[in-house]
């Protein structure tokens, strides 16, 4: 399901999916779409970061032609599973802060998001989530790549 992806396509959607959770695309309004679901009748999702950073993503996606659930899916996963790995102390030598209270997020660790492997792991009390990026492998791409790009 979530595969490596092309770095540059991912590397796009990132900047996209970043700019929409923090609102700075306007227009993204993820309780727009509204989902029926039988025997339970219409549910639409909440205004939330995640939310406008996945809808603006799958807008994009569209607009590129990619239309296939399949295509579509490696990417939204892993965009998905990016906020652990941002808020993770592991990864802060890859970031800095801005002026404007963003963060800045290196190009080496944007790479390895797009390629580090998805693993299955077992829910911990603060997630329930089952698939996610092997910390390990997307650690040593970043670095890998930071080393060199530092030279």
């Amino acid at each position: 399901m979530a595969g490596p992806v092309d770095a540059e396509k991912f590397s796009f959607l990132f900047d996209v999916f970043s700019r929409a959770a923090v609102g700075q695309i306007p227009g993204v309004d993820p309780t727009e779409r509204k989902i029926e679901i039988e025997g339970h009748g219409t549910m639409s999702f909440t205004n939330n970061p995640l939310n406008r950073g996945l809808k603006a993503v799958t807008d994009e996606l569209q607009s590129m032609g990619v239309i296939n659930p399949n295509e579509k899916a490696p990417y939204v996963a892993r965009l998905m599973e990016v906020q652990s790995v941002l808020t993770s102390d592991r990864f802060a030598k890859f970031m800095r802060p801005e002026k404007d209270g963003m963060v800045a997020v290196s190009e080496s660790l944007v790479n390895a998001l797009a390629s580090a492997r998805f693993i299955s792991r077992p829910p911990t009390d603060d997630s329930k989530r089952e698939l996610g990026y092997d910390l390990d492998d997307l650690y040593a791409k970043a670095d890998t790549e930071f080393a060199v790009s530092d030279d």
